[in-house]
């Protein structure tokens, strides 16, 4: 049961998630800031592979070592990568594909994923308001709706983050 793994057991687990797992997400990452075209589904697949490999190793409790291994790439990856909408579908995507997987869709690691996309988020409204104001775009009424749109979506998604703490922490 869970809580009372041998130590060889976890040892083997944590070798393999820093192997196997941390190259997946290089991979996912590498793709999504190196060709920043990468096709949301090309993107959903990489997450699907990830996921699949975590599932079989961990049954349904991934243990906390795997958050240190997927947070620095993942963090890096969004930071750098200027193409902020493939940024966001890519997010979005892998918090869709956990959420599948995982009973009651709660999850500790959820929490930093809504932050990502908030932070994301919060870059593509700063985006949309630098093109408004440099008049690269018309002022218009649309423009201005949609960084209203993206500062209210990056609300949401930590709106998201507290809730999944809250009932993964109490």
């Amino acid at each position: 049961s869970q809580g009372h793994e041998t130590y060889s057991t976890k040892k083997r687990i944590e070798k393999w998630i820093d192997t196997g797992l941390a190259d997946m997400v290089k991979d996912l990452f590498n793709r999504l800031h190196g060709l920043r075209k990468c096709s949301p589904e090309a993107t959903r697949e990489v997450a699907k592979k990830i996921l699949h490999r975590c599932t079989q190793t961990w049954g349904m409790s991934p243990t906390h070592r795997m958050m240190f291994t997927l947070y620095p790439s993942l963090s890096k990856a969004c930071q750098e990568a200027y193409d902020y909408s493939q940024a966001a579908m890519s997010i979005q995507a892998l918090i869709g594909c956990w959420q599948k997987v995982i009973p009651g869709g709660y999850w500790p690691p959820l929490s930093f994923l809504h932050r990502t996309l908030a932070m994301v988020l919060r870059e593509q409204g700063n985006e949309a308001e630098r093109r408004i104001n440099s008049s690269m775009v018309v002022d218009d009424f649309r423009s201005r709706n949609e960084v209203a749109l993206f500062r209210r979506l990056a609300l949401d998604a930590e709106t998201k983050a507290r809730e999944n703490d809250d009932i993964c922490f109490g």
